[in-house]
């Protein structure tokens, strides 16, 4: 009887060890799943138009994501939205955009839902024929879609000497149309020039919009009501999405800031970002949430906040505003 138990209580760990090696193994693709997502790109260079390959891994499962392409420096625009496969693949194509030859874009995968959990992967020019060099200009004016490292290319120079020349450049990912630039030994032809670091810094400052109430654009742009627009430089968590860090900076701050007496004509408001979609530079930013609307010049107010912290990016041309699924304009009254 007693060796007829021994072999009993000997069968049963045997099952319970069977059992716990069973949870493990089915354990493992989860873990996997689970690894940092990755994108590679077949081709990694060609000319305008080219088919590019793009491969994705290690995102979650079945989860709608999307795949954007845009500067180095600057927001990405949306291109397509797909769908994760059960083990968190992804195979697309895209196709790549018109420049110069040389020129870098970066190819972006993320989750829609959560723009920072994505990978990206760099995609460079080659073959076009640029033609006759061109000659810098000094100083050099930025305009929309400009990049240091891509001014720095035209001008003949590097990314250093263009920051060592600009101490005002406060984050190489960041430039402003408008700003002027001094360009180190500008005059001469350009040449090719080393390729400089394509995965810079995050950004960590931006711009924000408030108001300055019954200024008559002394301070700043003039809008309706007699009232001013000015631009305010805030710091911000180190992030790729410097246009949702400065709309979530926007909503965020009270009906006066600081000690400026700048007013904030959104601060009753209960606002969130849904979604930012940018393509051939002009965006289209999706938010949620209550607009509180005081009195009619607030309407000129929140349209400007709104309306310039877009444009500060150089690849924005343009915006249009929804909440919760409609127009700016008809939320406004």
């Amino acid at each position: 009887m007693t060796t007829r138990r021994l072999r009993l209580d000997t069968l049963r760990r045997w099952i319970f060890a069977v059992a716990i090696l069973a949870a493990l193994v089915a354990a493992v693709p989860v873990a996997l799943a689970q690894s940092s997502p990755t994108v590679a790109l077949s081709p990694t260079s060609g000319p305008p138009g080219t088919e590019i390959t793009v491969m994705a891994n290690g995102f979650p499962p079945n989860t709608p994501v999307v795949i954007g392409i845009g500067p180095p420096a600057s927001e990405y625009g949306v291109v397509r939205t797909m769908t994760t496969t059960d083990d968190g693949a992804l195979l697309a194509t895209v196709n790549a955009p018109d420049g110069s030859t040389g020129d870098e874009w970066v190819i972006v995968v993320d989750v829609e839902a959560d723009r920072s959990t994505g990978a990206t992967a760099t995609f460079t020019l080659t073959g076009i024929n640029s033609g006759q060099p061109q000659v810098c200009p000094n100083p050099y004016t930025v305009q929309r879609g400009d990049t240091l490292w891509g001014i720095a290319r035209e001008c003949n120079t590097s990314v250093a000497g263009l920051l060592m020349a600009n101490p005002q450049v406060a984050n190489p990912r960041l430039l402003y149309a408008g700003t002027q630039l001094t360009i180190p030994g500008a005059g001469q032809p350009a040449q090719p020039t080393p390729t400089p670091d394509t995965n810079p810094p995050s950004f960590t400052r931006t711009q924000i919009f408030l108001i300055a109430l019954e200024d008559g654009g002394q301070s700043g742009q003039e809008i309706g009501c007699g009232d001013s627009v000015i631009p305010v430089e805030v710091q911000i968590e180190p992030t790729d999405a410097p246009f949702t860090a400065a709309l979530e900076q926007l909503f965020s701050v009270g009906e006066s800031y600081g000690q400026s007496g700048l007013y904030n004509a959104l601060s009753n408001s209960t606002l969130a970002v849904q979604g930012i979609d940018i393509t051939d530079g002009h965006a289209t930013v999706a938010l949620t949430g209550q607009l509180q609307v005081a009195g009619t010049c607030e309407t000129p107010r929140i349209q400007a906040q709104l309306e310039q912290t877009a444009l500060q990016y150089s690849t924005i041309d343009s915006v249009e505003y929804t909440i919760n699924g409609e127009p700016l304009e008809s939320a406004l009254g």
